[in-house]
């Protein structure tokens, strides 16, 4: 079950809805409250909103700590089952 690493501390559950329990693109997009990336570094098992410095989220202190770098506003944490169907589906999308 993947988690939401909220800015404010907070860590909340959620599953995905899609095919074979996968998350969708909306539902990612929902828990990073906006365009999502994957975080560097992470092989696909951590998301964030690709315009969360521009937006000026705040600092995501348990995320960056996790993940040793600076990151903001809510961060998506995928298990490695998640990321690899992640990484599957971009693969997807590359035409791979």
């Amino acid at each position: 079950m993947a988690t939401i690493l909220k800015a404010d501390g907070k860590v909340e559950a959620v599953i995905g809805t899609g095919e074979r329990k996968r998350l969708t693109l909306e539902q990612m997009q929902a828990a990073v409250g906006g365009w999502i990336q994957p975080v560097p570094g992470t092989n696909y098992r951590a998301w964030c909103n690709e315009e969360g410095r521009l937006q000026r989220l705040p600092l995501n202190v348990q995320a960056t700590s996790q993940f040793h770098q600076q990151l903001v506003g809510d961060v998506l944490v995928l298990t490695e089952a998640e990321a690899k169907l992640a990484m599957d589906e971009e693969d997807d999308d590359d035409g791979a």
